[in-house]
């Protein structure tokens, strides 16, 4: 039975098992066709880029399947990482897009 971990406007990542799935959401805004391109190529660039950070932190992979829009990884029990919106206060220099993505910490309490 799968349980929903977290949901956003682009997937739904689910855990089912041993394994954590993200599936990425049908846009019924979008043409069928531009949406499928667009779900596929989005999950296969994030498909290589957890392959190419699992060589280099020595991490898990994304698991082989044959879903064009689902990643599928192995759970590995653990404290979940925590993302933090900055403080209101924090003001950003004018043209400052770099820095106005949220910061991302571990929840260690």
């Amino acid at each position: 039975m799968k349980k929903v971990l977290q949901q956003g406007a682009e997937a739904i990542i689910y855990l089912d098992k041993d394994k954590v799935i993200k599936d990425r959401i049908k846009k019924s805004y979008r043409i069928s066709e531009l949406d499928d391109k667009i779900r596929k190529q989005r999950t296969k660039s994030e498909t290589k880029l957890l392959e190419k950070a699992s060589n280099i932190i020595n991490s898990v992979t994304p698991l082989k399947t044959n879903e064009k829009f689902s990643i599928e990884m192995p759970f590995i029990e653990g404290r979940m990482l925590l993302i933090q919106e900055r403080p209101k206060s924090h003001k950003l220099p004018p043209g400052d897009v770099v820095n106005s993505k949220p910061c991302i910490s571990l929840n260690l309490s």
